[in-house]
């Protein structure tokens, strides 16, 4: 059985947020009396993660993602709840337990600005006590892994954003943390940074069993991981496997794509006496969805007979669709 790497029980967290009156009239108020409006940023947040396992902590803006983060780093502190890390209570064994996990928000550097990347592991190699054996063999590995040994000599300042980000990623793995948490780690990054950090994540999680959290608007970057757990304005409402979670949320439709030979003079309206839900029809493609109880080969045995069909696709919801439903509040 996998040891338990994060316990979080109950946990709540709120904010007292300030309401600023507009005007002359109103910035006086603003100084004597001043209203506030409380924001339950978590409310009652309960999961488990075990060793090894990838996990996407996801939920539209404003859910409590980046605060659950915050405070499984020792950042702040929740209201009330208990959260045990590696085994641990966090409160009472900080220290100790920050030691051994590994944190990313986005685009904030840890590395020093003006100084060569290596001379910022060198200060990460003395603040985490790392013995030299271990330094060199963890530097020689994410230097290979992460692409950046052409990179560890030159100054921050002059690295593009992607490869900041690999040196920021060998950075927080230096010290061989149990547990890392990565906040948006791929924004504004092009494709192939993105991919080679997703890429890297995956076999640092299998060849070590590190355990990753990870928050992301990214869908490529929740792709990643097996299980998700989905946060709404403070309270989880999902905590279970992709494919559940896709199953779930997403509709039981298909998507049906339809290219034809020629872009042949026939009006939209006279597919609508076949398939109702007609999504476009442009350029010889049809596009259009069903349910799962339409009678699709039906539908496509009778636009085959209005106009032969060359090439077909059918496809169900994809995960960057549901996300964006839930997001939008469909």
């Amino acid at each position: 059985m996998k040891e338990l790497h994060i316990t979080a029980e109950n946990l709540k967290k709120s904010f007292k947020i300030p309401l600023l009156k507009e005007g002359l009239r109103g910035s006086f108020e603003n100084l004597f009396r001043r209203e506030h409006e409380i924001i339950n940023a978590l409310i009652d947040v309960n999961f488990k993660i075990s060793e090894g396992e990838i996990v996407s902590y996801i939920g539209p803006n404003g859910a409590g993602k980046s605060t659950t983060i915050k405070i499984l780093t020792g950042i702040i502190m929740p209201d009330s709840g208990d959260l045990n890390i590696l085994g641990k209570n966090f409160n009472r064994n900080r220290n100790g337990i920050l030691k051994q996990i590994g944190v990313m928000f986005g685009n904030r550097s840890r590395l020093f600005w003006n100084l060569p990347v290596k001379e910022s592991y060198g200060f990460l190699k003395n603040l985490y006590e790392i013995d030299d054996t271990s330094y060199k063999s963890n530097l020689e590995f994410l230097s290979s892994a992460l692409d950046i040994e052409n990179l560890i000599g030159k100054q921050v300042r002059t690295l593009s954003l992607g490869q900041r980000i690999r040196c920021e990623l060998a950075a927080i793995l230096l010290h061989s943390p149990k547990i890392v948490f990565l906040d948006e780690p791929t924004v504004g990054l092009d494709s192939w940074a993105k991919w080679k950090i997703r890429e890297e994540l995956k076999r640092i999680n299998k060849e070590f069993k590190t355990t990753v959290l990870i928050t992301s608007h990214d869908t490529n970057d929740i792709d990643v991981a097996g299980r998700i757990i989905l946060l709404d304005k403070g309270r989880k409402i999902f905590d279970g496997d992709k494919k559940v979670f896709t199953e779930k949320f997403g509709s039981s439709d298909y998507s049906v794509r339809v290219e034809f030979e020629t872009n042949a003079e026939i009006k939209e309206e006279l597919f609508k006496t076949i398939v109702s839900r007609i999504n476009s029809f442009e350029n010889s493609v049809l596009k259009f969805s069903v349910g799962q109880s339409d009678p699709l080969f039906k539908f496509l045995k009778d636009i085959d007979y209005i106009k032969p069909i060359k090439d077909l696709h059918i496809d169900r919801e994809s995960l960057d669709d549901v996300i964006r439903k839930i997001y939008a509040g469909t």
